[in-house]
């Protein structure tokens, strides 16, 4: 007999498909029990405005892998959802209607409000209803005010290192020249009183700061001010792609990002008037598991 006929949390799993990583979460009930980052790495994503063949070809590997991963840990409902640059590319959606679709699998592309009020679900469960979430990823950042959709905007971690050359080693200038862009483009004057941010930036701006090397739930809840986040941008700015990612393994593949995502995390500082953030290791994949009716 299998567990939920005693009455047992069945297990099940929520694969993230975003524009910068993919990740694995598989859930005994409504507890995570096992988490798997891959990150897309130095390929190039998009080409043309489609996806790459090189990120086809990762692309449905990474899949393959991460089904028959959750399967031999005992997944039996498996959800894939994607966000970011699968919303805007015909061959993307295709790809993942293809796969999932083999292997029988339920998938989504979710819109820029679902994935944050879902994003703020998982939030909410830690920090109360009194907070404003940013989910920042590699193709956009959503924004969610105390459970209300505020917007999205295609200023995500990939999009700034490309288009606003936030790749080091860089002048603090230019950095300073684009977080005011930024900050122009995320202006909001917040209900809440406090400010979340959800995606792999915050996490690892928490274990930069925190001198940490591979992904750790520790980090959970930990408070980041300006100033912390103005010191490290420093230092970040003037190291070389390949040092970054000799920080540890939760680096890997995010040398060309990792500057960028904490830029936008400074401007984000700046629209709202704040002088620090909450970092949440939790993400829309903990919403749907948490909003038991959300399809």
């Amino acid at each position: 007999m299998k567990e939920k006929e005693f009455g047992m949390p069945s297990r099940s799993a929520v694969i993230d498909v975003g524009s910068a990583s993919l990740i694995l979460s598989v859930f005994e009930g409504k507890s995570l029990i096992y988490e798997n980052v891959i990150p897309w790495g130095s390929i190039s994503v998009l080409e043309r405005g489609e996806l790459s063949n090189k990120a086809v070809e990762f692309l449905e590997k990474t899949l393959d892998h991460l089904f028959e991963l959750a399967g031999h840990l005992g997944a039996e409902n498996i959800k894939v959802l994607a966000t970011g640059i699968f919303r805007t590319t015909g061959n993307g959606k295709n790809m993942l209607k293809r796969i999932c679709e083999r292997y029988g699998v339920k998938w989504k592309i979710l819109s820029p409000d679902e994935e944050a009020f879902l994003s703020y679900s998982a939030c909410m469960e830690d920090f109360g209803e009194d907070i404003i979430v940013a989910d920042v990823g590699g193709n956009s950042v959503e924004v969610c005010d105390y459970g209300e959709f505020i917007y999205s905007k295609e200023y995500g971690a990939r999009v700034i290192s490309k288009e606003f050359g936030m790749i080091p080693p860089i002048p603090m200038r230019e950095i300073d020249d684009c977080v005011k862009k930024l900050s122009t483009a995320f202006s909001h004057i917040p209900r809440a009183s406090r400010f979340v941010t959800v995606g792999s930036v915050g996490v690892l701006s928490s274990l930069f700061i925190e001198g940490l090397t591979d992904y750790c739930d520790c980090v959970h809840g930990t408070y980041i001010d300006r100033v912390s986040i103005e010191d490290n941008l420093e230092k970040v700015r003037k190291m070389k792609i390949n040092e970054i990612e000799a920080v540890g393994k939760a680096f890997e593949g995010r040398g060309s990002l990792f500057l960028a995502g904490m830029v936008i995390l400074r401007a984000l500082l700046d629209a709202f008037g704040f002088e620090g953030f909450l970092v949440s290791t939790k993400g829309f994949r903990h919403g749907v598991m948490i909003i038991e009716n959300w399809r």
